[in-house]
């Protein structure tokens, strides 16, 4: 748990947008928690909380309903996605560069979300594999790269795909917005 100082202040980020659970519907569905835990739980994070970022009006309106939250939100946009809007000259290609891919090829990154239902123990997850990766490889053709990228909670678990001639695996690589500028599908 955070204790905050007297000097500190607290901007709550979270993590892209919320399409997972969070909040009253995770606590009450997923973990069987009761209204009072409940209250008790968005009272200490009100309190700890001096303003949140939503990166829209919709998802300002979920952060209030799932944390009962009071506050300031600041509707700014979403930092880790932001600047694939605005891009970065010579990133694509520099990217593209250190890892491999020509500028003949055609990349295609494979980026599933992580899927609740994979966790292993708390906020790891198995990777997602329910896509043929050898059948898209061969579709694709020999001009083609397909780069595998899992979510960041399939970090903390060590499964990754190897031994598939044509696809790479970059879930460890640090930056999936890099990725997403490098690729063309």
């Amino acid at each position: 748990r955070l204790f905050k100082r007297t000097h500190q202040r607290f901007l709550q980020t979270f993590d892209g947008h919320p399409f997972s659970a969070m909040g009253r519907r995770y606590w009450e569905g997923r973990r069987g928690k009761p209204e009072a835990w409940i209250q008790t739980e968005t009272a200490r994070l009100n309190q700890q909380w001096d303003a949140l970022v939503a990166p829209n009006r919709l998802a300002a309106q979920l952060y209030r309903s799932e944390f009962d939250y009071r506050g300031e939100i600041l509707t700014l946009g979403n930092p880790r996605c932001d600047a694939l809007v605005a891009g970065v000259a010579g990133r694509r290609l520099s990217v593209r560069r250190a890892l491999g891919a020509s500028e003949h090829q055609t990349v295609t990154l494979y980026a599933p979300t992580a899927r609740d239902l994979l966790t292993t123990r708390g906020s790891a997850k198995r990777r997602f594999d329910e896509l043929d990766l050898p059948a898209v490889v061969s579709h694709l053709g020999p001009r083609h790269q397909l780069w595998v990228r899992g979510h960041q909670d399939n970090k903390r678990v060590p499964d990754r795909v190897s031994g598939i001639e044509g696809v790479r695996d970059l879930t460890d690589y640090p930056d999936v917005n890099d990725l997403i500028m490098a690729a063309d599908v």
